[in-house]
């Protein structure tokens, strides 16, 4: 896997695993990437998941590293697609997408483009969804949400919780900036978009509580109303707020992390011991 002009693209995701080595894969698009304050590797937000879950793992006599092949302009299904062509010998542990913007808005960037996505669809995609895309009507925003953007991020899940590997999904966090809606998802209405948005995350929800290899975190309501995220592309101090909360909920829901720590703490005790930590 090469690295980006950025910086942002993990090496040595297929080098042999450690002893006591527990390996996560982050995928998703340019937030999971690590675009917004420019910095090197170890501030962004894949690393700082990678250090907050080995300080609550430090006493299990495990190590965690976590991988970043997240991508800018990608979405969930392309990910699965990079995972099952490209990375599937890579050895680890647990799929982690912090995703979801994407998902909602690149496929309505494509609209225009609505034969050539009709004709890729027809290849690619089951016939529920296929179906959805001939029949949807573009100039009904709502009916094109759940139709064919629903239809198809569900569908991504469902891929990737075919596979044995674990697969987490944390929502990402993109209310804070007003004009998100407008200036990357070619022009949709800011309250349709956050209503869907959230309600496209509530059926992940439903979904993880039936599957056992899938689960939830929902950061993107956790920050809702956060002053520090300052829009799509995390700030440096946002990508620090956002990784120490999945890091938590990791260790909380994931039994491949739970089981090796004894961890009971609240979350408010978890940042004051990180705060101790510095």
């Amino acid at each position: 896997v090469s690295q980006s002009r950025y910086r942002r693209i993990s090496r040595d995701l297929f080098s042999e695993k450690r002893a006591n080595e527990i390996r996560i894969h982050l995928i998703g698009g340019s937030g999971a990437q690590g675009q917004g304050d420019y910095y090197p590797n170890e501030y962004m937000l894949y690393k700082r998941i990678e250090k907050y879950l080995n300080l609550l793992l430090k006493n299990s006599g495990y190590h965690v590293t976590v991988f970043n092949t997240a991508m800018g302009g990608s979405t969930t299904l392309w990910n699965f697609y990079d995972r099952v062509f490209y990375l599937k010998k890579a050895p680890v542990d647990l799929v982690l997408s912090y995703s979801g913007f994407n998902d909602t808005s690149i496929l309505w960037h494509y609209q225009y483009e609505a034969k050539k996505l009709q004709n890729y669809l027809r290849k690619n995609m089951p016939d529920d969804v296929k179906r959805a895309y001939v029949q949807a009507k573009y100039d009904d925003k709502k009916k094109y949400f759940n139709e064919i953007v629903k239809a198809t991020y569900l569908r991504a899940i469902q891929l990737f919780c075919d596979n044995d590997i674990p697969f987490v999904l944390a929502s990402q966090c993109v209310e804070s900036q007003p004009n998100e809606w407008k200036d990357y998802a070619g022009g949709i209405d800011e309250v349709l978009g956050k209503q869907f948005y959230k309600a496209m995350f509530k059926e992940v929800e439903i979904m993880a509580q039936q599957k056992s290899n899938l689960f939830f975190i929902d950061s993107a309501d956790h920050f809702r109303n956060s002053k520090e995220l300052f829009g799509l592309h995390l700030t440096l101090v946002a990508q620090d707020k956002v990784a120490r909360f999945i890091a938590f909920k990791l260790v909380k829901i994931v039994p491949l992390l739970n089981k090796k720590t004894s961890m009971s703490c609240s979350y408010e005790e978890y940042e004051a011991m990180i705060e101790m930590s510095y």
